[in-house]
Formats: structure tokens, sequence, C-alpha cells
């Protein structure tokens, strides 16, 4: 599982899909069940850039653009998961909203 930091992007994406674990649950607030496999990771997050999500172990699992950033403006959600394995709806919800940024650019 990854546990996304709360005023992100990524957080308020999964929010509204409705992702996170119940209340009752024993795993941490803002948590998404992930599929998280890996043998490199990101050690330190450029400074224009945020982290957007932790493994419990602390290793950075997402990052994107700070809101003061030039990138700002750009959909960058960088995961060290594979939202394609579908593991939640959150992958799917990040390739929804990828395909929308790119239909609004073009």
């Amino acid at each position: 599982f990854v546990t996304l930091a709360e005023g992100t992007r990524l957080h308020a994406l999964a929010g509204q899909a409705g992702l996170f674990t119940p209340a009752h649950s024993p795993l941490p607030p803002n948590t998404v069940m992930e599929n998280s496999m890996h043998h490199q990771a990101v050690q330190q997050v450029r400074p224009d850039f945020q982290v957007a999500a932790t493994a419990p172990d602390g290793t950075v699992e997402a990052i994107e653009p700070k809101a003061d950033s030039k990138y700002a403006g750009q959909f960058v959600a960088a995961t060290q998961w594979h939202p394609e394995f579908g593991a939640s709806p959150l992958g799917p919800k990040l390739f929804n909203a990828l395909a929308t940024e790119a239909k609004a650019y073009a």
C-alpha cells in the first residue's frame, strides 16, 4: 500500500474516487492499496517537486510538481508503482486524468 500526501494533486484525484481504506482499517489514513514492487527508488526529490506518496518504510512512491514551481501548470504524476496493473481504481483514474489533460492540451 501507499500513503498519499494531503494537499497533492494525486491525493485529490484519489479522494474523488473514494479509494481510501475504511475508517476501521488498521492501515494509515490516506492509504491506497497499490501494487508496489521495485528495486530502485527516488532518493532525492528535486526542489521544484514534492513527495506525493510514500511506502510504509518511507520510500518515495510518487512525486509531482510543487504548486509554485514552473511545472505546476503541467500534468505530472510520477509513480513508483505500476498503475497499469490495476491494483486499485486509482490506476484508471490516473490514466483518465492524463488523457483529459492531453486532450485539453491538443
